[in-house]
């Protein structure tokens, strides 16, 4: 068993004598730069996991709880060692890591972050420290080492439980890789001389500032000691040279193993708070003395249900007969803030939120002190509110992220494209992909903020320096791509279009010739899809031309078939929409410079809307011809009303493949739709959803079951697609089985919302 014995603090009614604060400090020094050397001549090393650094693939279907208690009972088999468990909420730069190009993308990115905050917003570490026992021959002063006779002694029991500590926690640090291990250690910098980060957690926890704290030429607890506290009944007051901080200490009775999303309500306060949770093993005897006794009083009573709840018939049945099997173990809580009514207002919260979720917890007032500092790792003398656990059942606060806080470390292009709150205030680090597809869809009424949300997150994605290739079936967008530093172009029927594609190009229809068929019937003379002669009349147009001379003009074979026809309806037709100026202003050739030229190109096809035939061709030769122009350059073929898309007789059978074609050359269709009756019974929507990785839904009070239905959406996202006004600029953001309600609010950023409307 670790050492322990009565404290041997000084105490008056008000305070601890200032220049006592260093026997409360059980650490000091460093014995290597990973290892800390306690004054009972106990090693320990620090586990630091972020919970965000991955971009795993099983990711969110893992507990870290779970996980960590699997890590802690392979690993920590021994009496010798110690573990000592924390969760520090302390405010952190929340930022994704990336440079915004100048200007808009720029202004938009600062405004937004100070809007929300993201440089100071709280976030949750876990600490994980393995404490080896001293050497078994008395009570250990590092002062000792300096006498010759028990030098060696020590000096060799030091060297093979440091090489031994090193070795559980660096296989502990692999096992959590992908929640962010790792180990805590000495870091030199050019300007500030070497810097502890074991030791900087010890100051985070003594002065409950987030200061990193060099390496003294003293004893570390003396370093750490410049601090007065004061205690007044039930709560602390700890005063630097230039802070001061308000806390209250709780114990907590035995956590329950209840569900993580019910401890999240604990672990998302708005406030600071440390978590501390220390335990050392001992035998089954001594752990289940009182749990034996209480479950047959129970079992007496005929209340099983009630040893079920509290962990009880699994707690015994984990008596396998190992050392690790049950562990004493404490858990407090400490809540502070440099604001004392603040303090006082969260105080009151953080009751509110232990007994919602039925924890069983005591504010400290006479033991508040030995409470405080047995939070410190090494300081098991002043442990005084011991509990016994199956070690199984440790570290219940330890799922220490909000279930849906995206993928912070971002995706295959890069760090994450931008960050939101979603409806609880939690902030969501947004995607475009969802493991190696970016595909996204916005769905939603006219008018329900579609485009914004589109703009937006185009305009965050520019740090990755992303070609975009955005289309504009709005014909708003002017003003939103002068600012990102884009080309707009707008072609019009009547003149040269800076975009031309060859229309004759077997390779663009996938060789299918009932899809040129369609292409023909389309631009030539629409109203002939429904008419089975002239669907016979274009399939062998179709097929003169597929099979045509490659040495002889394709144009001027199909001019010459039409002219030849004795339907005069088909001969105007084709003079009003495939003339041969249309011809040589849009489809004689490939002329695709702009697009190797420009990082950022819009093609406005509003004012081809003068004449449909033509707008439909050109955009759907458009889509078709992009695969072939992509290099493997991170790509987003933006599209502001794909509507029309999934009814187009010739797109729609080659959506998803074209989904696909996108995907492996390493670039994503970013398109948004209007919604009906209509397109819920749409084949090409319900086939191509699975290739949008992304679906984000804007608020629509319409929608119904057909709607849920058609999107595969279940009861709480129909819920809430449906809860909210257009005005609140709220959305739902499905990536596969999991979706959160999204929250874009830019009401008072109304220079920047001008821009993305």
């Amino acid at each position: 068993m670790f050492f322990k014995d009565k404290s041997i603090f000084i105490e008056d009614e008000k305070h601890f004598i200032e220049d006592k604060v260093a026997e409360f400090i059980p650490i000091a020094c460093h014995y290597d730069k990973e290892t800390l050397l306690t004054k009972n001549g106990e090693l320990l090393q620090i586990i630091k996991i972020s919970g965000l650094e991955t971009n795993d693939s099983e990711f969110q279907k893992i507990n870290l709880r779970d996980q960590l208690r699997k890590v802690i009972k392979k690993h920590v088999t021994e009496y010798k060692y110690a573990v000592h468990i924390h969760v520090l909420r302390n405010r952190e730069n929340m930022v994704p890591p990336g440079e915004m190009p100048f200007g808009f993308a720029e202004e938009l990115n600062q405004r937004w972050a100070k809007k929300n905050n993201w440089d100071k917003q709280l976030v949750n570490t876990l600490y994980v420290t393995v404490i080896r026992q001293n050497i078994q021959t008395g009570t250990f002063d590092p002062k000792t080492l300096v006498f010759p006779l028990i030098k060696n002694q020590h000096y060799n029991h030091l060297n093979t439980a440091c090489e031994e500590l090193h070795n559980i926690t660096d296989n502990m640090v692999d096992d959590l890789k992908r929640f962010g291990s790792t180990k805590l250690t000495m870091q030199k910098t050019e300007d500030e001389g070497y810097i502890s980060e074991p030791l900087s957690l010890y100051n985070n926890l003594v002065q409950l500032t987030q200061t990193r704290a060099h390496v003294p030429i003293k004893d570390l607890s003396e370093y750490l000691a410049n601090i007065k506290i004061k205690y007044k009944f039930n709560t602390a007051v700890i005063e630097g040279t230039d802070f001061k901080r308000y806390c209250a200490v709780f114990s907590l009775k035995q956590p329950q193993n209840i569900s993580v999303s019910a401890y999240d309500k604990l672990l998302q306060l708005g406030m600071q708070f440390i978590i501390s949770e220390s335990l050392y093993f001992v035998s089954s005897d001594t752990a289940l003395k009182n749990h034996k006794k209480m479950m047959s009083h129970l079992e007496a009573a005929k209340a099983q249900d009630i040893a079920q709840e509290n962990d009880l018939a699994d707690i015994l049945n984990e008596d396998k007969g190992n050392n690790n099997d049950y562990c004493a173990h404490q858990v407090t809580l400490l809540v502070y803030s440099d604001d004392e009514s603040f303090f006082q207002d969260k105080l009151n919260k953080t009751v509110e939120v232990l007994q919602n979720i039925g924890l069983v917890a005591v504010r400290e007032d006479f033991k508040m002190a030995k409470c405080f500092w047995s939070q410190l790792p090494g300081n098991f003398r002043f442990i005084d509110r011991i509990n016994y656990m199956a070690t199984n059942l440790i570290g219940a606060l330890t799922s220490i992220h909000h279930k849906n806080i995206g993928c912070y470390s971002g995706s295959k292009w890069g760090p994450a494209i931008s960050l939101f709150r979603n409806n609880d205030g939690n902030p969501y680090y947004f995607n475009f992909h969802n493991h190696n597809n970016g595909n996204t869809l916005i769905i939603g009424n006219e008018h329900s903020g579609k485009n914004v949300l589109m703009k937006f997150f185009l305009t965050q994605s520019t740090k990755l320096n992303p070609r975009i290739i955005f289309i504009d079936g709005e014909g708003n967008s002017e003003k939103f791509i002068e600012e990102l530093g884009g080309l707009y172009v707008k072609p019009n029927p009547d003149d040269f279009s800076p975009v031309k594609i060859k229309l004759f190009d077997k390779e663009l229809f996938k060789g299918k010739l009932e899809l040129f068929s369609n292409f023909l019937t389309n631009l030539i003379y629409p109203r002939a899809s429904d008419n089975a002669q002239y669907q016979t009349f274009f399939a062998a147009l179709a097929k003169s031309l597929f099979e045509g001379n490659e040495n002889e003009d394709p144009y001027t074979l199909l001019s010459g078939i039409i002219e030849k026809s004795e339907d005069e309806a088909i001969k105007s037709s084709f003079n009003s929409y495939f003339n041969s100026e249309i011809y040589s202003n849009f489809f004689d050739e490939d002329f695709l410079d702009l697009f190797t030229l420009e990082d950022i190109l819009s093609i406005d096809i509003t004012e081809l809307s003068k004449s449909k035939p033509i707008q439909e061709a050109f955009l759907v030769l458009l889509l078709l011809k992009i695969p072939s122009l992509l290099d493997g350059r991170p790509t987003i073929i933006a599209f502001n009303k794909c509507y029309d898309l999934f009814f187009s007789n010739v797109f729609s059978p080659l959506f998803s493949s074209w989904l696909d074609e996108l995907t492996s050359k390493n670039a994503i269709a970013f398109f948004s739709t209007d919604t009906n009756d209509r397109i819920l019974d749409n084949d090409c929507l319900r086939n191509c959803l699975d290739k949008f990785a992304t679906q984000i839904f804007t608020s629509n009070k319409f929608a119904d079951k057909k709607f849920k239905h058609s999107f595969s959406l279940n009861e709480f996202e129909l819920t809430q697609i449906k809860a909210y006004s257009v005005e609140r600029r709220m959305f739902v953001l499905k990536q596969g089985e999991y979706s959160i309600v999204g929250v874009l609010n830019l009401a008072d950023l109304p220079e920047i919302l001008e821009v993305l409307k």
